[in-house]
């Protein structure tokens, strides 16, 4: 499905405030940009997932990229790597919170079992490569216990193709879109709730941002929705005065 599917959102179609600062995030990223793109961008990690990951060899810091870390064709995979998959997708969402891999194993059990984790992700993987919204809708559909919608749209992103991305979305970026007014009260997004309408809202302001930033960072970037999504990553951490956003952020105007 191409990124020109388009959602409608009633109360603002423009998007005039939110794609000012997108403009404006490219220019600061394209003066600083990361060596090989956002794909390179990496999360650093607990040390509780070293086993979990089979990095026990590695005795340096432990951090993933989103290059790094992808749901394989399910179709040719063996169950030992679509497990491994849906672990650093997992350790990706949690970072360095220490309890992750605690979480992400109760979430396994809550798919069927341990074992179940193959048949979840490749019906995933399946259905996102269909397009993004028959990966959302089965999301919804599912619904697994202790999975809410952010993490399930983490693992959506890592499984649909490079260029028809479900971008991710969760509560740093849902609060960027209401700040920017993407979000509003007639037309909520929501990154706790399943909810297909609402989910196109974002993607529909998804590919417009894209088809404004990508030519303002051509050569060095790759049509992906999750670069929109990373851009409003670091501005929301950026702007929350966190410690961890990109060096980047700071050129932005």
């Amino acid at each position: 499905m191409p990124l020109s599917l388009r959602w409608g959102n009633p109360m603002n179609e423009d998007f005039d405030v939110a794609l000012g600062r997108m403009e404006k995030l490219a220019e600061a990223y394209k003066r600083g940009p990361l060596d090989g793109g956002h794909l390179s961008h990496r999360i650093n990690l607990a040390e509780a997932w070293r086993s979990r990951l089979n990095l026990v060899a590695n005795n340096g810091p432990l951090s993933l990229s989103r290059r790094e870390v992808s749901i394989p064709r399910c179709d040719e995979s063996a169950d030992s790597e679509v497990e491994l998959s849906y672990l650093r997708v997992m350790a990706f969402g949690y970072g360095d919170v220490g309890y992750g891999p605690y979480r992400a194993g109760v979430i396994a059990k809550n798919m069927g079992s341990t074992e179940g984790v193959g048949s979840f992700i490749r019906e995933l993987w399946t259905r996102a490569h269909e397009d993004w919204k028959s990966g959302y809708e089965f999301l919804c559909e599912r619904q697994v216990a202790r999975l809410g919608a952010s993490f399930a749209t983490k693992l959506l992103y890592f499984s649909s193709p490079i260029d028809n991305r479900a971008p991710i979305l969760d509560s740093i970026v849902s609060g960027w879109l209401w700040h920017h007014e993407v979000a509003t009260k007639e037309a909520p997004i929501d990154s706790t709730a399943f909810d297909v309408e609402m989910y196109g809202r974002y993607i529909s302001f998804v590919d417009k941002a894209l088809e404004l930033i990508l030519p303002i960072l051509s050569g060095i970037e790759v049509r992906d929705r999750g670069l929109v999504e990373y851009l409003i990553f670091q501005d929301r951490l950026f702007q929350r005065a966190t410690w961890s956003f990109a060096p980047w952020v700071k050129f932005v105007d």
